[in-house]
């Protein structure tokens, strides 16, 4: 019987991405956004770990499918109008739940990004 290395107080933890972004939980996903957005600073082809239990709240950015492709998109609700923002240009391409302002099908949402991981 000895005594416990005093070395072993200072050895490294091994990541896990289980951990770090819950990855294990049904509801998270992990997509890539080849795009990427300057304004939100995230790179091309970062990877988004996506929340699908998650409900989002104003200034959110989603995942929304439309016209069955997949969209990312800033969620803002105001004065009772949700509206779904492009990250860059958040005046153009503007869908909002007021029928003003948007004809056709509501896009589905996906789910809350939690977040980004960059490309090496």
């Amino acid at each position: 019987m000895g005594f416990p290395s005093p070395a072993k107080d200072f050895e490294e933890q091994s990541l896990s991405l289980d951990q770090l972004c819950n990855t294990r939980a049904p509801s998270v996903y992990l997509m890539r956004y080849a795009q990427g957005s300057q304004r939100e600073y995230i790179k091309p082809n970062s990877v988004l770990v996506v929340d699908s239990a998650l409900t989002p709240t104003s200034g959110s950015l989603v995942v929304v499918t439309i016209d069955g492709e997949f969209s990312v998109r800033r969620y803002v609700l105001a004065g009772g109008v949700v509206r779904l923002e492009l990250l860059d240009e958040p005046t153009k391409g503007r869908i909002s739940s007021d029928d003003a302002l948007f004809e056709g099908d509501w896009p589905q949402f996906f789910g809350v990004i939690t977040q980004t991981m960059a490309p090496h």
